[in-house]
């Protein structure tokens, strides 16, 4: 039996998340969004809603964005801050994680790497039959997903 897969697109204000069943189906996606403005107290509301999510699915395998180091550092860091309690909330429960970039998520989508935000959200749409398109940050994360079980195959 296949198993449960969380993607996670990380970030330290945002967190989109999708979880896939053993047949590649999507059984939720969505976005963690903290309420709180100072970034400890953020980290963990976060760090708490990946608890409860993993709590509640089980997943096995947790697919998560590893940050590209570009033009912004700065921005990488802040994806990193959210890539690690991904990971933690993973270890808590014995998931084994898999990293993937960004490009390489959407390139499983869309077929290109540089595809933009608008063009992953309805390839997501269509991939997964949802009615509309999902928020960016979850369909990011369920583009991760659709990478992970690509690659799993």
């Amino acid at each position: 039996m296949d198993p449960v897969v969380a993607a996670i697109d990380p970030g330290t204000r945002r967190v989109g998340y999708c979880i896939v069943n053993g047949a590649g189906r999507a059984i939720e996606l969505g976005v963690i969004a903290p309420k709180s403005r100072g970034l400890p107290e953020r980290l963990r509301e976060i760090q708490d809603g990946l608890d409860r999510l993993f709590a509640r699915f089980r997943p096995s395998e947790v697919a998560v964005e590893t940050p590209y180091v570009g033009r912004n550092a700065a921005a990488a860091l802040t994806l990193a801050g959210g890539r690690a309690l991904a990971m933690v909330s993973a270890a808590r429960i014995g998931a084994k994680v898999f990293e993937y970039t960004a490009p390489e998520a959407k390139r499983s989508v869309t077929g290109t790497g540089a595809a933009g935000k608008t063009s992953v959200r309805r390839m997501v749409q269509l991939l997964l039959g949802l009615t509309a398109p999902p928020p960016e940050d979850a369909a990011d994360a369920a583009a991760l997903a659709i990478c992970h079980q690509g690659r799993r195959r």
